[in-house]
């Protein structure tokens, strides 16, 4: 998706003409042009919310998509009305049969972040479509209330690959919230086939000090070598983690690790410590 263009508020078209063009096109919505489109929609919404409302209740489902989309203002920074709007977006859900649109609205919600949304989030985050999973997960990450964090817990063993990698991210790196519940099910994922979600698992664990972390991080480093800590953003956090002084005084069986992040280059402040 396109950011939005210094010209935005130069482009004389009226409303009608930009959401007729958008909806002439009779797709997704996934080009640049079409999300500098919805996004100068999004920036006129204060003054165009009305008009934008009349699409929720059109026969075409592009049109409730393009609705949905716009009332999530994705592309600006600050949200207009997001509680109202999360209340209508709410309201829009339980009627809505389309997969397409439900999913909009999910990212909607997200984006919008009332805590009015929390609640049908851990609902979508059930439903029985990957997408929609997928999409009612990355819309809880850095949600730390009790319910968004156990329906992230849930979904961190989801058969959708996608699914499991974000809520694996949600808990270990967008919330601080450290329970047994939480690193247990990150421990479970140091167990996944997919390298990128073992890393997630990795860097959650290792930002909690967790010593569950310490095997499976060497047999890591071991296993793939030191281009794993320059080819992977993950494994280098996760060592930055751990170099940390308050995670290293934890213990003295943090010492095989330690050492050989020291062996491949990631010095910490522990040197003398482990004597």
């Amino acid at each position: 998706m396109a950011p939005l263009d210094s010209h935005s508020e130069s482009d004389l078209r009226s409303t009608d003409e930009l959401i007729e063009l958008l909806l002439s096109k009779n797709s997704a919505f996934e080009s640049d042009e079409e999300w500098v489109l919805i996004g100068r929609l999004q920036q006129r919404l204060p003054q165009t919310l009305d008009r934008i409302q009349i699409l929720r209740e059109s026969g075409l489902e592009c049109a409730r998509d393009l609705a949905v989309i716009v009332l999530g203002q994705n592309l600006v920074r600050e949200k207009h009305q997001a509680h109202r709007l999360t209340q209508v977006l709410i309201e829009m859900l339980w009627s809505e049969t389309s997969l397409r649109v439900i999913e909009s609205i999910t990212h909607a919600l997200g984006h919008l972040r009332d805590p009015m949304a929390s609640d049908p989030l851990v609902e979508l985050s059930r439903h029985r479509d990957p997408a929609i999973r997928w999409a009612a997960v990355s819309s809880l990450c850095g949600r730390d209330e009790s319910r968004c964090i156990e329906a992230l817990i849930v979904c961190s063993s989801d058969l959708d690959r996608d699914v499991r990698n974000w809520a694996t991210f949600g808990l270990g790196s967008m919330v601080d919230v450290d329970t047994e519940a939480l690193c247990q099910a990150l421990v479970a994922r140091l167990e996944d086939a997919d390298d990128e979600i073992r890393e997630e698992a990795i860097v959650g664990l290792a930002r909690r000090g967790d010593v569950r972390v310490i095997v499976p991080f060497k047999s890591e480093l071991d296993r793939r070598g030191i281009g794993i800590l320059r080819d992977s953003p993950l494994m280098q956090e996760a060592a930055e983690a751990i170099v940390n002084p308050s995670i290293i005084k934890r213990g003295k069986e943090w010492a095989p690790l330690l050492i050989r992040l020291a062996q491949l280059g990631i010095p910490g402040q522990w040197e003398g410590y482990f004597v």
